[in-house]
């Protein structure tokens, strides 16, 4: 490629990978640039998105933060999610948190 070709290329490369919201990797920039009639590879645009240093953001795996097997007593809800009350002080709430 030509000096003002690979800057123009540059371009349209960091153009959808910021429309993208920095997560399209070159699959999908490669498939973009083809649906504005830009015609190139997939392994071009890696290969150009190395040289300028462009790295798509990887997806966080998913993780359970929720024990439902834990052994701590739950007490019933006597509230009743009802937390406005006429009277101030009637209500007082408490949360407790212990670590084993």
């Amino acid at each position: 490629m030509k000096k003002q070709t690979e800057s123009n290329f540059e371009d349209l490369i960091r153009y959808e990978f910021q429309r993208s919201r920095c997560t399209y990797g070159s699959p999908r920039i490669a498939q973009k640039l083809n649906e504005i009639r830009y015609v190139c590879s997939k392994s071009t645009v890696a290969r150009y998105m190395s040289k300028f240093g462009i790295v798509a953001r990887r997806k966080r795996k998913y993780k359970i933060t929720t024990d439902l097997n834990h052994g701590y007593v739950i007490l019933p809800n006597i509230l009743n999610s009802q937390f406005d009350q006429e009277v101030p002080g009637k209500i007082w709430l408490v949360t407790s948190h212990t670590s084993v």
